[in-house]
């Protein structure tokens, strides 16, 4: 998980598996202008969801985690409080892995908590468990879904 602020996101751009993509995306158009919902990012599949709502309530909710995809969640109103366990770490299952959602949910709780404000993000990969939008006021935000090309089992910076 990498938690960082949007003055800081051309640093990422960098990174290979879509990134640059992701954040020319980010850069380039008028995000807070964007309507609900999937938008296209790049033919090879990276795409995004804006979204602007409530929170949601912490009982009830679930770690989640994505086994083909990265999140890049950006903040741009409100605070997105967000809790994170390592996937390895979770034990309680809470059904099946639906592969064309790429979501899988766990009961367990989280080890970390933080606060996200406008315009920061935060990057999950595969083995971050995540309940993000666990607030009582309104979020708007976007996540910018990246896959995982296939046979890599983490992406990082370039060494």
């Amino acid at each position: 998980m990498i938690i960082d602020s949007i003055e800081n996101l051309e640093r990422y751009r960098l990174w290979e598996s879509g990134f640059r993509e992701a954040v020319d995306f980010l850069r380039a158009k008028e995000i807070n202008t964007l309507a609900q919902g999937w938008h296209i990012v790049s033919p090879d599949g990276i795409r995004a969801s804006v979204s602007a709502g409530h929170g949601r309530r912490r009982q009830g909710s679930r770690l989640e985690t994505h086994r083909t995809h990265i999140d890049l969640q950006l903040i741009l109103s409100g605070t997105d409080r967000m809790g994170w366990k390592p996937r390895s770490a979770c034990q309680t299952r809470h059904g099946d892995y639906d592969d064309n959602a790429d979501v899988e949910f766990f009961d367990d709780e989280p080890e970390l908590w933080f606060k996200l404000q406008a315009g920061m993000f935060v990057i999950f990969f595969p083995e971050d468990a995540h309940m993000p939008q666990i607030c009582g006021g309104m979020i708007h935000k976007v996540v910018v879904k990246l896959p995982i090309p296939t046979g890599l089992s983490r992406i990082g910076p370039p060494i």
